[in-house]
């Protein structure tokens, strides 16, 4: 069966179950009868650049700054980790990234260990925002220790790295640290990652005249992203959508369409996603075969 029959057959069931989604919420909220469209295309825009900063960020660690080959991997990790058992993606990311980098697994495994690290650093700074609007003082440190984590993490790297081990694969000499100053521009790029998540999830909500406020926002945002790290299928799906009503509430709101929408966008993002990395590898031996 060719690529673009394959395409055509993804597109019509998707778009069949997002009809089906459609027609069992879609009367729970009013929320499209006042839609503005140009809210709803920045939205679209930011969580899109987000994802462009998941890229650059992978590319930068283990692709020595080499854009092209990384996108793939990349944008099929994250439509993985969405749709199927949580972490799933980022073992499908090492393999890939292995055969076109030709880079030892274990290596790339320590960089993108560091990379999911600086990822909750950003996440924790977002949760401590949202914490600091109820909390000043524990938001306050929420924030200083998620901020400090990246530093300790790389400078312990030396330590960590050689416990790192994958199955059938050679060992590798401890790494090296990034240092102070590649450690701050790591996660400061992850920090505007998720705060253009976060500025999405607002302008979302907006454009549905549903808005929340920012710390809200950023609390949702947070929240619902550690939640889908949880080693549970389906966590981008099941566990989102508590995790963003959780801290809606917490916070005084329940934006019923913004859920439910963000909830849609998430799970049709992340099918497109899925779709276009499978489509980018050339070689999808690339994801059973593995050496180093």
């Amino acid at each position: 069966m060719s690529k673009s029959i394959k395409l055509a057959l993804t597109a019509v069931i998707g778009g069949i179950l997002l009809a089906m989604w459609w027609n069992h919420y879609g009367n729970a909220w009013s929320g499209l009868k006042s839609v503005e469209p140009l809210w709803l295309i920045w939205a679209l825009v930011l969580l899109l650049a987000s994802l462009a900063f998941q890229w650059i960020r992978t590319s930068l660690l283990v692709g020595n700054g080499d854009w092209k080959p990384i996108a793939a991997p990349v944008v099929l990790s994250h439509g993985v980790n969405v749709l199927a058992p949580s972490l799933l993606g980022d073992l499908l990311e090492i393999v890939a990234l292995n055969r076109i980098l030709n880079r030892p697994s274990r290596a790339i495994l320590t960089r993108l260990v560091f990379r999911f690290l600086t990822t909750l650093s950003a996440l924790g700074m977002l949760a401590g925002v949202a914490v600091g609007a109820l909390y000043p003082n524990v938001g306050f440190g929420v924030i200083a220790a998620a901020a400090l984590m990246p530093f300790l993490a790389d400078q312990s790297t030396g330590w960590w790295s050689k416990y790192i081990a994958i199955p059938r694969t050679a060992p590798i000499e401890p790494m090296d640290p990034l240092g102070v100053a590649t450690t701050a521009h790591h996660t400061l790029l992850s920090l505007v990652q998720h705060a253009f998540s976060a500025a999405s999830v607002f302008l979302l909500g907006a454009s549905i005249n549903e808005a929340v406020s920012p710390a809200t926002a950023a609390g949702m945002l947070s929240l619902a992203d550690l939640a889908t790290y949880l080693p549970v299928p389906l966590a981008g799906v099941g566990i989102h959508h508590w995790s963003v009503s959780s801290v809606a509430e917490l916070m005084g709101a329940v934006p019923t369409g913004l859920v439910l929408i963000n909830h849609a966008i998430l799970v049709l993002v992340g099918g497109v996603c899925a779709i276009t990395g499978w489509w980018l590898i050339p070689d999808k031996s690339l994801l059973t075969r593995q050496n180093g």
